[in-house]
């Protein structure tokens, strides 16, 4: 599956898919293309749910990359199942039965920065989840857990450390 988003000059999108469910057997392969103008701002939350409860995973790989201006601003893929070995592994999703992961892009703002070093912003939300600077006005929030709806708490607290417009209201959104 091919997916394409512009988000033009002084624009705002934003993007809750439901969270997709890699079950034992599916071969899914997903990427997702994001074309921001200068001034526009950009909000992806994507949950990823390795196989229904008992079950391994089917093969699965999740790709977004996002551009502003021409450039290169984020890219990243996601990768698990038998045929991508190491996805199961601490270093990516561990035991963890769901992989979540959101991009909030804020011309303007300073999200990304933070008081550990110059220019950079590193929260530990919990002992799942990570909210990192990956440009003075972009953070990736990166959270894996049990089940979605550990993933979908722990980001939305995430979010919730961005302050408005991110933070989430009482419905959950964004």
């Amino acid at each position: 599956m091919s997916i394409d988003v512009r988000v033009g000059e002084g624009a705002t999108f934003i993007w809750l898919p439901e969270p997709v469910i890699a079950a034992r057997g599916c071969d899914h392969r997903q990427e997702t293309r994001v074309r921001l103008a200068g001034s526009a701002r950009f909000l992806l939350r994507e949950e990823l749910i390795a196989g229904r409860h008992g079950e391994r995973p089917g093969t699965l790989a999740q790709r977004v990359r996002a551009t502003r201006g021409g450039g290169a601003l984020y890219d990243q893929e996601l990768r698990i199942g038998a045929r991508h070995t190491g996805w199961d592994t601490p270093a990516v999703a561990g035991t963890a039965g769901c992989v979540g992961n959101t991009l909030v892009v804020d011309p303007g703002s300073t999200i990304g920065t933070g008081t550990a070093a110059p220019g950079t912003r590193s929260d530990v939300v919990d002992g799942s989840t990570a909210l990192m600077g990956i440009a003075p006005d972009t953070v990736q929030i990166s959270s894996v857990g049990r089940d979605n709806l550990a993933v979908s708490r722990s980001t939305s607290a995430a979010l919730e450390m961005l302050g408005p417009p991110w933070s989430p209201d009482r419905d959950g959104d964004p």
